[in-house]
């Protein structure tokens, strides 16, 4: 059984820590805390933002924070 590769990111600032995990996928989506970006992020300006980085690399992942 051939298991999904992904690429793990941790950030830290203080006490705080985040943690994301970037998955290649056919269409490019991304979830946080278990919502899709478009339900936690209020403003779509905040969804384009976060999904620009994604658009200048040019491939589709599928992120998980």
């Amino acid at each position: 059984m051939a298991t999904k590769q992904y690429t793990e990111a941790i950030g830290r600032r203080k006490t705080a820590s985040a943690r994301v995990r970037l998955t290649e996928a056919k269409t490019a989506s991304m979830t946080v805390n278990g919502k899709t970006a478009e339900e936690y992020f209020p403003l779509a300006q905040m969804v384009k933002t976060a999904f620009s980085p994604l658009q200048v690399m040019g491939a589709t992942y599928a992120v998980s924070a």
